[in-house]
């Protein structure tokens, strides 16, 4: 039998077992073979840019992960030293108690050893102690109930941090708008939310770090190439807290509207006049 390669008239020399049962000469059998090796080797090629591109992009992930969770424990870093800083202090003042109690605690040795008589001026330092600690306790108690009504009461009226860049991570590729140094805020998180368009996430990490006081330079809560806005999203009417009592037409208002529509939906929903729509708009 002779080769089965077109144009080939040359006796078999083998069959290509393993792959299409040819039976070839010796010298396209070789061919076969080499053909077989090239092709597979391009198949392996076409599986490396894909490969990578998966690996580059669960790298690229990994590593904004790590840089999340790193901007996260410098934030946690942050609020345990303010708060170790708080402790620290009244420990001061205890030990200083605990000083006027050893003190006191050793008179009173003296006493009972007869090196010393018991005088009413022994008296007056217990009650004196007394009082000392006392007040203190209740001074503590009123700073704690006061710092509990801080964080479940919304920040109200107050100047909004974002009037510059690089404040809590803040770049311009961002895109948030900026305030104006003195404008005062009513509602911060709205403010933040409806006028910067930030997310609710970042609104909240914003409201949590000006609550613990966090330093506006060093902390960063707003990752670089992230994007922290949404401004194609829909927003809450701002008259949805308005009473029906106001004479405004369809208050309180529960629609949802995108910034680009609010003007139009305040004039035809709510018949406000465009002072009134442009007075709104720059309170929200």
């Amino acid at each position: 039998m002779s080769c089965e390669h077109p144009y080939c008239s040359y006796p078999i020399h083998s069959i290509c077992t393993n792959h299409c049962h040819w039976s070839l000469c010796e010298k396209h059998i070789n061919e076969h073979r080499k053909s077989l090796i090239n092709e597979f080797e391009e198949l392996l090629e076409d599986l490396i840019n894909p490969t990578n591109e998966l690996s580059n992009l669960m790298e690229t992930k990994k590593q904004k992960f790590t840089t999340e969770q790193y901007k996260q424990l410098e934030c946690l870093k942050q609020s345990y030293e303010k708060q170790i800083n708080q402790i620290e202090q009244p420990l001061i003042i205890i030990n200083k108690f605990k000083e006027k109690f050893d003190k006191i605690s050793k008179h009173l040795i003296q006493i009972k050893t007869d090196e010393i008589l018991l005088t009413h001026n022994d008296f007056q330092q217990i009650d004196i102690l007394s009082k000392e600690i006392n007040q203190y306790k209740n001074s503590l108690k009123a700073v704690e109930e006061n710092r509990i009504n801080v964080q479940q009461t919304p920040i109200l009226y107050t100047q909004c941090p974002l009037t510059s860049l690089n404040i809590y991570g803040l770049l311009s590729s961002h895109n948030v708008p900026l305030c104006s140094p003195n404008k005062k805020i009513r509602d911060l998180f709205k403010h933040f939310h409806i006028y910067h368009h930030l997310t609710i996430h970042y609104a909240n990490e914003l409201i949590n770090a000006i609550r613990l006081n966090l330093d506006p330079i060093q902390t960063i809560i707003f990752p670089s190439n992230t994007k922290i806005i949404t401004i194609d999203d829909k927003q809450i009417c701002p008259l949805n807290n308005t009473p029906q009592e106001s004479g405004i037409r369809s208050t309180p208002c529960t629609h949802m509207v995108t910034e680009k529509f609010l003007p139009v939906h305040l004039q035809i929903v709510h018949r406000l006049r465009s002072p009134q729509v442009k007075e709104l708009i720059e309170k929200t």
